[in-house]
């Protein structure tokens, strides 16, 4: 299934931000609206929403983070990020002093792909909804609070 959706997008060079290019493009399972630094996709039976930011995307050295949307309204958030992200972050630390200058890395709701494209990531949410493994993954967003400023009194902002 996942394979007739993305047949288009077996092209490495088809990635996030060469959809931008694009205001709205659709098949048969995905409609895709993009909207400054952010897209929009219909996928599977729920919203899912991709903020990107302003500069250019690298699929394999960045990270984004995503919304999903279900028919029922509920959201939830996690952070995708590649390995070698990851990799550049640690070593702007040790420059900076963050994290015990770069001793380790850390991010809530954390999800790792190889590359940074709707395809990847698609294809690890629909992994995790297929495992019973979403809500372990991503967190619950309750209007402009979610889950942690609800348990430990925090300020989080949602998208």
């Amino acid at each position: 299934m996942i394979a007739e959706c993305y047949s288009e997008l077996q092209n490495p060079e088809f990635d996030i931000r060469t959809r931008m290019r694009y205001n709205t493009h659709k098949n048969s399972d995905t409609e895709i609206k993009m909207d400054k630094s952010y897209i929009t996709l219909q996928h599977n039976g729920y919203s899912l929403t991709i903020y990107s930011g302003i500069a250019p995307l690298d699929p394999r050295n960045d990270n984004v983070d995503v919304q999903v949307t279900f028919p029922n309204g509920d959201n939830f958030s996690a952070t995708f990020f590649t390995l070698q992200n990851i990799n550049t972050l640690m070593q702007h630390y040790t420059k900076t002093g963050e994290c015990a200058a770069g001793s380790y890395f850390w991010a809530s709701n954390m999800i790792i792909v190889q590359t940074l494209t709707e395809q990847a990531i698609c294809e690890a949410i629909d992994d995790l909804l297929a495992g019973e493994e979403f809500t372990v993954y991503f967190l619950k967003k309750f209007g402009t609070r979610n889950c942690f400023s609800e348990r430990w009194g925090g300020t989080l902002q949602t998208f």
